[in-house]
């Protein structure tokens, strides 16, 4: 194994997705206070596109589906959902807010995301898990 490029984010990072699209490839990485899209087509010259911010957290789970990306996180954020479309300007487009904090996120090849350790905190509900069709 070869190391090719090092991208320093100066914070705890906690998960990372990648896609391939319209002939380039990405990486979305999980930071302290957000995620990251990366431009990594050219391994050797990798380059942050721009970061979604969020509440501080050490935990965030991403994946990436028909170009958007989605950020579930261990801190109130709900999951953040992130339209790709264009990806040199990546837009916030909407935040599930049925519930606060997740631990993991998991899209299917038909389409359901799957939301699991769900908590609704002032309701006292936790560890619950939410299905959507997107």
């Amino acid at each position: 194994m070869q190391l090719l490029s090092h991208l320093p984010f100066n914070q705890n990072c906690s998960d990372i997705t990648g896609f391939y699209q319209d002939n380039r490839e990405f990486a979305v990485i999980g930071l302290q206070n957000g995620a990251a899209l990366v431009d990594v087509t050219d391994p050797y010259n990798p380059f942050e596109i721009d970061i979604i911010y969020g509440s501080s957290s050490t935990w965030r789970d991403l994946k990436y589906w028909n170009r958007h990306f989605y950020i579930g996180t261990e801190a109130e954020d709900g999951v953040k959902i992130v339209s790709v479309d264009n990806p040199d300007q990546p837009i916030l487009v909407n935040t599930i807010l049925d519930f606060e904090t997740s631990h993991n996120i998991y899209i299917d090849s038909d389409g359901f995301l799957y939301v699991v350790g769900a908590d609704r905190i002032p309701f006292g509900e936790s560890n619950d898990i939410y299905i959507y069709m997107i």
